[in-house]
C-alpha cells in the first residue's frame, strides 16, 4: 500500500504481514494495541539521516531501508493512550520492505489522505 507525503497514519509497533498474506499486531483497542499516530512528513532513502526541522535535537537514524518520516500525534500502548516527550518522530519502513523474519512490512496504515489544493490539484 502506497502512503503519500502528509498522510495523517497509525504506525503499528509489532504489525507483523504472514506468507499467507494475513497481518497482525494492527489492533486499535484493547490490551494488544500498540501504535503512534501522526503525519507523514518526509521519506528517508535507505542509509540517510534525517533531522528532524522542528527539533534537531531529535535525530532519527534510520538503518539501510527506505522509511517514512513521521511526525508523532498520538501514542497508544496496550490500548492506553500514552503521553510522550521524548519521540516526537518514528521512522517505520516503507510499506512492502522484507523484514527480517522474511515477510513484507506493513506496518503503516493511512487513516486520513494528504490534502487537495482547490481544483483537485494535488
Amino acid at each position: 500500500m502506497t502512503v503519500p507525503l502528509y498522510s495523517v497514519v497509525r504506525s503499528f509497533d509489532f504489525a507483523r504481514q504472514h506468507a499467507d498474506g494475513k497481518t497482525t499486531g494492527v489492533d486499535v483497542e484493547g490490551e494488544d494495541a500498540c501504535y503512534a499516530e501522526g503525519v507523514v512528513c518526509a521519506f528517508i532513502p535507505g542509509g540517510e539521516r534525517f533531522v528532524p526541522p522542528d527539533d534537531p535535537e531529535d535525530f532519527v537514524l534510520p538503518s539501510g531501508c527506505d522509511r517514512y518520516a513521521i511526525r508523532v500525534t498520538r501514542r497508544v500502548f496496550r490500548g492506553e493512550e500514552i503521553a510522550f516527550d521524548r519521540e516526537r518522530w518514528v521512522a517505520p519502513p516503507v510499506n512492502g520492505t522484507m523484514s527480517h523474519l522474511g515477510s513484507p512490512t506493513a506496518y503503516v496504515q493511512v487513516i486520513c489522505p494528504p490534502p487537495t489544493r482547490a481544483g483537485g490539484a494535488k
